[in-house]
């Protein structure tokens, strides 16, 4: 499935080990595309990865995130 981000908004950094890193944001851009790689229903994270722009290339978000800044376009 692929997503399209409908309205921009600012997410946390994750480090490649998975943690958090301490002040440090990215802004998700209102257009970019994403798909979904897969769901982690024990953590319930929607994983997706950009496909139009490889700036950020993966995030993982919960349901309400995902409804709530994207639309469903394949």
């Amino acid at each position: 499935m692929v997503y399209k981000c409908i309205e921009g908004f600012e997410i946390q950094l994750i480090d490649d080990d998975g943690f958090e890193v301490e002040n440090k944001q990215c802004h998700i851009t209102k257009g970019s595309t994403w798909e979904l790689v897969d769901y982690a229903e024990k953590w319930d994270e929607y994983n997706l990865t950009q496909i139009d722009n490889e700036k950020y290339g993966r995030m993982a978000i919960n349901k309400d995130t995902l409804d709530g800044y994207f639309e469903l376009i394949k």
